[in-house]
């Protein structure tokens, strides 16, 4: 029988302590919070950079009779593959060990990635700008204009085809029910612009961390359990000449 095909992924692991949390980033962008399990975990990494990645790993305690440990690794494998604890992978391209309070960060290059948006989005700082795109993409939803609201996901639908995630006929339909009756528009105001990725995008966030663009659910959910809201719209990126959203 022919040898099944690897599709090659990227992967971080990370073990972390009892007594202690461990916080990671990769490009200024949370991978994960507060992790306080000696259990490894793997996460595949978004937002890859050809050049001048940096992976950050920070450890904070919270019991001094515990001893500290923590260590992060990214490696590349097959995606059926069985990951292994972080010292345990095959292709590392970058590791962090800490044995006591403290941070660490990393610097590592990427031979080869997809053609995600992001890659050949253009560095702009004019969040003023951005700020206003934010508000018509409101007015799209508003007022129930899903051809107008899709055309500022161009990029993210772009990324997703790349990855083999759902078909972009099956986005559509799921934003199609986002502008339904179903759901209405939460206003948010006093946002928060953070630089991303090199300056290459930027986190959006209202003052409890969610994302700008928030749908809120009427009614009854037919026995379904849905969210208080459901926020999209976090990263975004100047794209095309106009700002679009990179990721929800």
């Amino acid at each position: 029988m022919p040898a099944t095909a690897c599709n090659k992924i990227f992967v971080i692991a990370y073990s972390g302590s009892e007594g202690g949390q461990l916080n990671i980033t990769l490009n200024n962008i949370s991978v994960i919070d507060n992790y306080d399990s000696t259990t490894s975990g793997f996460r595949p990494p978004e937002f890859l950079l050809k050049k001048d990645n940096k992976l950050s790993a920070k450890l904070s305690s919270t019991d001094d009779n515990k001893t500290l440990i923590a260590q992060v690794e990214l490696f590349k494998s097959c995606q059926d593959k069985v990951h292994q604890p972080p010292g345990d992978n095959d292709n590392v391209i970058a590791t962090i060990t800490l044995d006591s309070v403290g941070e660490k960060e990393v610097s590592f290059d990427i031979a080869s990635l997809p053609d995600y948006s992001y890659l050949s989005a253009s560095v702009n700082d004019d969040t003023e700008s951005l700020l206003k795109a934010i508000e018509s993409m409101k007015d799209t939803i508003r007022n129930r204009d899903l051809k107008g609201y899709i055309s500022f996901l161009e990029p993210m639908i772009k990324d997703l085809v790349l990855e083999q995630a759902p078909p972009e006929e099956m986005i559509r339909n799921m934003m199609d029910q986002l502008l339904s009756d179903q759901f209405v528009l939460k206003d948010t105001s006093a946002l928060s612009v953070r630089a991303v990725l090199n300056g290459k995008a930027y986190e959006v966030t209202d003052k409890e961390g969610y994302a700008p663009i928030q749908f809120v659910p009427q009614g009854e959910s037919d026995g379904m359990m849905m969210p208080d809201k459901i926020s999209q719209s976090k990263y975004w990126i100047h794209y095309n000449g106009r700002w679009q959203v990179l990721r929800q």
